[in-house]
């Protein structure tokens, strides 16, 4: 091969070694990162609130006057199921005879024939196993929910009850981890098991775990006796059930608990930038539920380092955990 064939051929080889090295420098640089990231799943940093609670079943406890037929008759002229009378309102006529409330409250047409066991001044001495209805020798409750007849009644049947709504109490028990976080006379709000997962406010009457240290509480469950004095759609109907007890709610940036790993000691997240690039970014944890974290919104306090931290943002793309 000729001199100029020779310096033309090794020109075309080192041309083309020139073209595919600027290929794959391209493809590491620019291509890689975007094929790889379609593999990373990410989700949406968003502002909301976060409610720090735990499910519990209950028992009510109230202050309820069952009233009787004193003779056959005909119903009439009722009042309203949930209407509030002062004492000496009339509730319904039975065959011509006028029947008054004998205490302020809340009419309910529904009864259970546990009115006088779940009485205020038993409070302190209801057990654990008040929480559930009581069984038979085969394990299965006879708890009946009973509704008053509305046309005619026989002498003995339940015609009506009034529920005393200026205080009553939905008792429960817990574990010290739960108990001690809700100190006497504070506030929560518990959502109701009714089909408007009604929530009302209630005062802690009551905490059994008050004063016990961690180290003496072992897997013992303590008594909390909550207070109301509101009443809702389904009051008169109120006996057993299973409630949310919302202890507290917190407000920030909504993570995904298993997104957070830990950097060099600090909590943190991989937060996409605006190159595709994951960088870990710090955080300040507020409160975590389950598979939800709080933190704090684009900046907090770093006490041990003395200044001020960026951290994440509303709408930003987080990277999710791994399974």
């Amino acid at each position: 091969m000729k001199e100029g064939g020779k310096a033309n051929y090794k020109f075309r080889i080192a041309a083309v070694l020139f073209v595919l090295v600027v290929a794959v420098l391209y493809f590491l640089i620019y291509l890689a990162p975007k094929f790889s990231d379609a593999f990373v799943e990410t989700y949406t940093a968003e502002l909301g609130t976060l409610d720090v609670d735990y499910n519990v079943d209950y028992v009510c406890v109230r202050n309820e006057k069952v009233h009787t037929a004193d003779y056959d008759g005909t119903i009439s002229d009722r009042v309203g199921a949930g209407a509030l009378l002062r004492r000496g309102s009339r509730v319904l006529n039975l065959g011509g005879t006028q029947y008054t409330a004998q205490i302020r409250g809340i009419v309910s047409y529904y009864y259970d024939g546990l009115e006088s066991k779940y009485d205020p001044e038993k409070l302190d001495k209801l057990k654990k196993s008040a929480l559930y209805p009581e069984k038979d020798e085969d394990g299965k409750t006879n708890y009946e929910l009973k509704k008053c007849n509305s046309k005619s009644a026989v002498k003995g049947d339940v015609i009506y009850k009034i529920v005393d709504n200026s205080e009553w109490y939905l008792v429960t028990w817990l574990k010290f981890k739960q108990a001690s976080q809700i100190e006497e006379g504070r506030t929560v709000t518990i959502e109701l098991d009714d089909k408007d997962k009604t929530q009302l406010k209630f005062r802690v009457k009551s905490n059994a775990a008050t004063g016990v240290k961690k180290k003496d509480a072992g897997s013992k469950r303590f008594k909390i006796i909550f207070s109301c004095d509101r009443f809702y759609k389904s009051f008169g109907k109120l006996r057993y059930g299973s409630c949310r007890v919302i202890t507290s709610r917190k407000k920030g940036i909504i993570l995904e608990t298993d997104s957070i790993t830990d950097f060099r000691g600090q909590k943190g997240v991989f937060v996409k930038n605006k190159y595709g690039e994951y960088i870990f970014t710090p955080i300040s944890i507020i409160a975590t539920v389950g598979d939800k974290t709080v933190v704090e919104s684009r900046t907090y306090y770093d006490a041990k380092a003395k200044k001020m931290i960026s951290t994440v943002k509303n709408y930003d793309s987080v990277k999710k955990g791994d399974d």
